[in-house]
This record gives C-alpha cells, structure tokens and sequence, in this order.
C-alpha cells in the first residue's frame, strides 16, 4: 500500500458569542492518507449567565457531544470539509450556537509550472 502523506490545515475562526470570546488557532497536522484525527474543542466559560450547567457540542449542525467543561475532544474527518459550532444550556433551555468554526484541508495548487 502506497502512503500519500498530505498536510491538514485546521482553521479556527474567532468568534464573539454570549459575551464571550472563543479562541481558536490555526494548527497543522501531518496526516498519512485520509483517516479521522481527535483534537480538543474548548471555548471560554459564558460569564454573563452563571447558572449555565453544561454545553452543547455540534459538527455539521449534529450533537456530538455534551459536556459541564468548556472543552470536549472531538473527531475531525481529515476527507472533507466539517463545521463546529458550541451553545450553552441551563435550566431555561439553549443558547444559540456559537458562530461556526470551519475545519478544511487548504486548496490544491494550482499553475505548477517548470522552468530552465
């Protein structure tokens, strides 16, 4: 079997959301063909409402996952492009979710050209 080695460029987007700002980087991962890799989601605390209980994690607007923390680990398909978004939950119901964070490999190259 012939391993293709292809770079994944995670780009996480800043957002603003309840009052708070979600801080996301832009990380660079090797990847031997197209497999899925677990990175930490995480996202700072909602402070303007302090009885929120837990929070809600979505990719590709699905619940993945919920968590009382601000970070959960989640699975990122290095194949195609995905979206994270995160709401915040009380006794009162849901927040909105969170502006979305886009995961994508970056575009081919193009106009590969040869000299002498």
């Amino acid at each position: 079997m012939k391993t293709i080695k292809n770079s994944l460029y995670v780009m996480f987007l800043s957002c603003i959301w309840c009052a708070t700002v979600l801080y996301f980087y832009v990380i660079l991962l090797s990847v031997a063909e197209a497999q899925t890799v677990t990175l930490k989601a995480s996202w700072d605390a909602v402070t303007a409402n302090p009885q929120v209980t837990s929070y809600n994690v979505y990719r590709d607007n699905i619940k993945i996952g919920t968590t009382p923390n601000t970070e959960l680990n989640v699975s990122v398909d290095t194949t195609k492009q995905q979206t994270f978004e995160v709401s915040a939950v009380n006794l009162i119901g849901e927040s909105d979710k969170s502006l979305p964070l886009l995961v994508a490999r970056p575009a081919k190259p193009t106009n590969l050209k040869l000299q002498n």
